[in-house]
């Protein structure tokens, strides 16, 4: 069944801000990478308040998730998804 929900999160990234916590136990890479993949593609959408304020939101959840892991590799990914969104957005 979360196989499934991988598969369908790929194919519509948004929805991993929803179903990462039923997937994290088997799929922390999977989700790490789909986060990742998922604010990129955000970013990259015309720069305007409304855009910052939901990448923001979409941070803030990949950081709760990794915070609740131990895992290096996400927490280094999610720094530098910060580096690169600060440096995008000139913050």
């Amino acid at each position: 069944m979360n196989d499934k929900l991988v598969e369908y999160c790929y194919r519509h990234m948004s929805f991993i801000q929803h179903l990462y916590q039923y997937l994290l136990s088997d799929y922390v890479n999977e989700v790490n990478e789909l986060f990742k993949r998922f604010i990129e593609t955000e970013a990259e959408l015309p720069n305007n308040r409304k855009k910052y304020r939901s990448i923001c939101s979409i941070i803030l959840i990949k950081y709760l998730y990794t915070k609740s892991i131990i895992n290096e590799s996400c927490k280094k990914h999610f720094v530098k998804t910060c580096t690169m969104f600060k440096e995008k957005f000139k913050i």
